[in-house]
């Protein structure tokens, strides 16, 4: 990654684009907005959305292009601009080929770009979404869990207790406590700092690396700001881990990691919210679409009614699933269960 330039080197650097303050914000906003909406976005790409949106004669190419190579030394940014061989090591480097990147798909230590590989080979397929420009420039500050069904998740998962028990692989148990080694049961996750086994894996490992003391920071955060910004991953990235469904993790994450209390009425509610926040997010595996969004553009209509056949028979016969489980689940999405 480039170096960054202190605040009076990048204040030089950023006028020697002969640009006006207003021209300054409105690039700055675009970029936030970019890196929110799309998670990552070549420039050449960005500058024909914003085209889209402003006209070419709001700002030059040539001064959007070297807008871009100075953000990419600012180190306080919600993203990163890389060269694209940084990323791509037998691409050529160009100033408009280089990549807009937001900073939460970069890893740490081998293989940092990894999750932007899978998710630019993932939505190969798919046009950027290009909502109306005031939608596109609510996306200036991370809306995620600012939307209704964000807020709805978000409270839910902060407000669980733990148990003060983690679980290893293998299914042993273990006493949870938080950093200062203090038990941790019947606490919220939004209370409790705890540091995970892969987490503590991590700290040994880069013990000794420049990058430990913003690492320990990170993994010192409240349990349930950690497991949100994991799920707000899975679903912008729709990506999970080999034979897990990202739900699946959540709960793994929840039980093993964080101990965390819940009973079955519970859990259901947990895949409610979190399939709600799923179904009315903006993607970054979809380039900016959200599911709802691409039912609605692909002129689908929602399912109506839901009969039972000979398959489903046989699953309430064997307990495999649960009548009155599938009459509220009908009824919470609008469906005629037809029985």
């Amino acid at each position: 990654m480039q170096k960054p330039l202190s605040v009076k080197s990048l204040e030089k650097k950023y006028a020697q684009l002969g640009l006006s303050e207003a021209k300054l914000q409105t690039l700055h906003r675009y970029f936030n907005a970019f890196a929110h909406l799309y998670g990552c976005l070549e420039i050449e790409g960005a500058w024909e959305i914003f085209k889209h949106y402003e006209g070419a004669a709001t700002v030059r190419k040539k001064d959007f292009v070297a807008f871009a190579g100075v953000a990419q030394r600012q180190a306080d940014l919600a993203y990163y601009v890389a060269d694209i061989n940084e990323i791509y090591s037998a691409e050529k480097p160009e100033p408009e080929n280089r990549l807009l990147v937001h900073k939460d798909l970069i890893s740490i230590g081998y293989g940092k770009y990894h999750r932007v590989y899978r998710l630019e080979h993932g939505r190969a397929d798919f046009p950027p979404y290009l909502p109306p420009k005031q939608e596109l420039l609510s996306f200036v500050q991370d809306p995620f869990y600012a939307t209704e069904p964000g807020k709805a998740f978000a409270g839910y998962i902060s407000a669980l207790r733990c148990c003060g028990k983690g679980r290893e692989k293998d299914g042993k148990e273990y006493r949870l406590t938080d950093c200062d080694g203090q038990s941790v049961k019947g606490k919220r996750l939004d209370s409790i700092t705890v540091i995970t086994r892969e987490e503590q894996f991590d700290l040994d490992y880069y013990a000794k690396a420049a990058s430990y003391p913003a690492l320990l920071q990170k993994f010192r955060r409240p349990a349930a700001e950690k497991i949100l910004k994991k799920v707000k991953n899975f679903i912008l990235e729709g990506l999970g881990e080999p034979y897990f469904s990202p739900i699946e993790q959540l709960f793994q994450l929840l039980s093993e990691d964080y101990g965390a209390v819940y009973d079955m009425r519970q859990a259901q509610e947990i895949i409610q919210l979190y399939t709600r926040l799923n179904n009315t997010s903006n993607l970054w595996c979809r380039f900016g679409w959200s599911p709802e969004q691409l039912v609605r553009a692909s002129g689908r209509q929602k399912v109506s009614s839901l009969s039972i056949g000979s398959n489903m028979q046989k699953m309430l016969q064997t307990g495999e699933v649960d009548i009155e489980e599938l009459r509220r689940a009908c009824q919470q999405h609008g469906i005629e269960l037809i029985e």
